[in-house]
């Protein structure tokens, strides 16, 4: 595939300015590049969107991550940012991000659960500065989450997805499954 990307006629068909001119960059916008591998379009975007601006490359292999740094130290960018992991195929509809003071709350019109940093970071939360995150998840956030974090605190709702099932109002339960 390297191949590919290296060749002069694709790279003049798309190479990383044709992708990048249908976009629509400018200054001081935030881009997440997905996928990034070692900077193909992370790093012409970082020039485009400026130092006002940020991109975020995201990456599975902590190799790549590595390389574009590197890459970026190079051409003088410190408007880059690396996050290590992967971001499924969601749709989150349109969503907004209200602030009110160090407060952030990320409002999304689909129900998903926030399983993935990169969630966040899409949305302009840096954990570095992050000193309580609260997410309505059940548990699927704990491999993501659980390093990140100095502690976890499960609060319990009621539904389906409550901590003690028992406490549930089963009605169609068979006999012999039922404790005695």
């Amino acid at each position: 595939m390297a191949w590919l990307l290296s060749n002069p006629y694709t790279h003049a068909l798309a190479g990383p300015a044709a992708v990048l001119d249908g976009l629509g960059l400018a200054p001081g916008m935030r881009v997440l590049d997905a996928g990034c591998g070692p900077g193909r379009l992370t790093l012409p975007a970082a020039e485009r969107v400026g130092s006002e601006g940020e991109v975020i490359a995201l990456d599975v292999q902590a190799s790549m991550l590595e390389r574009v740094l590197d890459a970026a130290a190079a051409r003088g960018l410190t408007n880059v940012r690396t996050l290590r992991g992967s971001i499924a195929a969601v749709d989150l509809g349109p969503t907004a991000v209200l602030r009110q003071g160090r407060l952030r709350v990320i409002v999304t019109s689909r129900k998903e659960a926030a399983v993935d940093p990169a969630f966040f970071a899409l949305h302009g939360v840096d954990w570095g500065g992050v000193r309580l995150l609260a997410n309505k998840a059940k548990n699927h956030f704990r491999a993501a989450f659980a390093g990140r974090c100095a502690a976890i605190l499960e609060c319990d709702t009621p539904g389906p997805a409550a901590l003690d099932l028992a406490g549930l109002p089963f009605r169609h339960v068979p006999a012999e499954w039922r404790q005695g």
